[in-house]
């Protein structure tokens, strides 16, 4: 029994149902009951029994529903009998990655007006939004009863509305100005006449505009929209005459406030008043590094969608301002991974990280600090520096197991990133994954190298041509040396010696 494969997605939102679909092959064990488990993080979340008449291969279906984020071991495993030679084939493990797709969104306001309502009931229209809400008045305690400064930490974007008024305490102010500043929460601002101009000056850095008072009055005017608007994100569509519903709309209220657009930024639309189009900017985006921001110069926007032809006019500019600012972008400032998830025992892992700073440009000056945790213990190491922010590092594991790691990049001592991740030793055998012999690689070996390829059905004439190749191979080798003894000194000293001793030998004993 093996477990040959497993289809599955990598991306799992979390309380969905997503398909994990194991290919199981069966041999020598016709008609028997096989149950295979579907295991998280070592845990049985589901088991499912399989049988065949046949040997051959079947597939089974999990329904797979996390229930909380992060990365997850998963293994697919089959039963094992006790008639089974290779039993390091019954497990299939392998990692998914459980993500919440849903997003929080704060919305504070620094007044309770009619704005306020419409855009609540406008984004609590999205499921995939969760809409919470902290209004302020003229204490320091917002109206809604449910609601505390802890709510701050889980918010993943920010509506701040009639912002920031004199009724916005002053903590909260700074905790916007630390998640706009430090944690790049992106936010969509409504810029009006209840705006305190000194406190907003704390948070004109990270807006799309900047802002001064305005050397005229107050008025009423329409959006005008620019070009090229109907290609934005926030304001694409399916309806080709959407943008054109936007100059329709009836006007809102415009403060006395004189924006101005950022080099970086991008005017979506300007105040059109009496048909003609001013260069005040109206509505403004700006996606500028790590940040983004959208803000509206303007108050009474519930106009937009209690007077508008297009009830969903409003509601899907605002939902796609929603999806936009909330979006999880591609790339990280910082990212460390290794080359593989798993690897065989005495394998080495190799590490790569890549640092970039908030414009996206390589940091080939970072530190690089790898905290590695393994079955055996803890271990620390730095990376070393490739070059264009690309950062290499090797690790030979000592013990098999599951192994997680987190990296800390710095920059003249100053955190620049933090990423994490897993990888696992020794459960995954790859000599032991196919056992069988792999006859197609072994016949064109053959036959590139001019051999021949037998099996156990053919094998005799193996011998025949081994004993010819002997023979071709084998070679007589006749060798022929000859000696001059009359040329030798020492043989003919040797023949004198001899003779002598003879002729001695004989007139002694009077036979001379």
């Amino acid at each position: 029994v093996a477990v040959e494969n497993v289809s599955y997605s990598e991306y799992v939102i979390r309380g969905s149902s997503s398909p994990v679909s194991p290919t199981i092959n069966i041999a020598g064990f016709p008609g028997s009951e096989v149950k295979v488990e579907l295991t998280e993080n070592g845990a049985v979340v589901a088991t499912e029994t399989v049988s065949l008449e046949k040997n051959g291969t079947t597939s089974v279906i999990f329904n797979y529903v996390p229930k909380t984020t992060g990365m997850k071991k998963l293994a697919v495993r089959a039963q094992t009998f006790p008639e089974e030679v290779n039993k390091a084939n019954n497990s299939f493990p392998f990692f998914i990655n459980v993500i919440d797709n849903r997003k929080k969104v704060l919305v504070l306001s620094g007044a309770p007006t009619p704005d306020v309502a419409f855009v609540k009931n406008a984004l609590s229209g999205d499921s995939t939004i969760t809409v919470r809400s902290m209004t302020f008045d003229a204490g320091t305690v917002p109206l809604e009863k449910d609601i505390n400064n802890p709510v701050f930490d889980s918010t993943g974007v920010l509506y701040l509305l009639n912002y920031p008024s004199a009724a916005i305490p002053a903590e909260v102010a700074d905790r916007v100005i630390q998640l706009v500043s430090e944690r790049n929460i992106p936010f969509f601002i409504l810029i009006n006449q209840y705006s305190d101009m000194v406190k907003l000056k704390k948070l004109e850095p990270f807006l799309p505009v900047t802002i001064a008072a305005g050397s005229g009055v107050d008025y009423e005017g329409q959006p005008g929209m620019t070009e090229g608007v109907e290609r934005d994100p926030i304001f694409y569509t399916s309806s080709p005459d959407a943008v054109k519903e936007w100059e329709s709309l009836p006007p809102v209220y415009i403060p006395n406030i004189k924006g101005v657009a950022r080099p970086e930024s991008k005017v979506l639309a300007r105040v059109k008043l009496n048909s003609k189009l001013l260069p005040d900017p109206l509505i403004v985006s700006r996606n500028f590094g790590s940040k983004r921001s959208v803000a509206i110069i303007a108050a009474d926007i519930w106009k937009w969608k209690l007077r508008a032809k297009n009830e969903k006019l409003f509601d899907d500019f605002l939902f796609s301002s929603a999806k936009w600012l909330g979006a999880v972008k591609d790339r990280k400032q910082f990212t460390i991974r290794t080359n593989k998830r798993f690897y065989s025992r005495n394998e080495q892992v190799e590490f790569i990280a890549e640092a970039y700073n908030e414009s996206f440009d390589p940091l080939s000056d970072a530190e690089v600090k790898v905290d590695l945790t393994t079955p055996g213990g803890k271990t620390v190491f730095t990376l070393s520096p490739a070059g264009a922010g690309v950062y290499l590092g090797v690790y030979k594991p000592e013990s098999p197991g599951d192994h997680s790691f987190s990296a800390v990049a710095t920059l003249d001592g100053k955190p620049a990133g933090t990423d994490q991740g897993i990888f696992n030793v020794g459960d995954v055998d790859i000599e032991m994954l196919d056992p069988y012999t792999n006859t197609t690689l072994l016949r064109d070996l053959s036959g590139i190298s001019g051999g021949s390829f037998y099996t156990y059905r053919n094998y005799l004439p193996l011998f025949d041509e081994l004993k010819k190749y002997n023979e071709e191979a084998a070679q007589k080798v006749k060798l022929n040396v000859s000696h001059q003894l009359w040329s030798n000194p020492w043989l003919l000293g040797l023949l004198v010696l001899l003779l002598s001793a003879e002729w001695f030998f004989r007139k002694r004993e009077g036979m001379a």
